[in-house]
């Protein structure tokens, strides 16, 4: 049985947040629908475990893939993973089940 890489968990929710970050500092929240998003998700704390959820998945898919699965490899790039994951999360969260936005963000990054 493979261990899942708890502090990996903790590094891409890291990364997926700077993402997210830089992605909301281009728009306008409400005009984006972020408020309801907020609201949907108990508040910001809701979005926040959001994020640690999806980071979480990320380490679960790469070991899926095998425990020696690094990316960069054969997977992409942990950067284009992130940004993908943020873009996809910021235009899908709530709409659609998380792990089929981490999924598509990664595959498609």
């Amino acid at each position: 049985m493979t261990v899942l890489n708890q502090s990996a968990h903790a590094i891409n929710a890291a990364g997926i947040s700077d993402s997210m970050q830089a992605i909301g500092s281009n728009v306008d929240r409400d005009r984006t629908g972020v408020s309801p998003l907020i609201e949907r998700f108990d508040g910001t704390i809701g979005i926040v475990m959001q994020i640690a959820d999806a980071g979480a998945l990320m380490e679960e898919y790469r070991v899926r893939l095998g425990a020696s699965a690094t990316w960069g490899c054969e997977l992409p790039y942990i950067y284009d993973a992130w940004d993908a994951i943020a873009s996809e999360m910021w235009a899908r969260l709530g709409q659609e089940p998380l792990q089929q936005i981490v999924i598509r963000a990664i595959e498609s990054a």
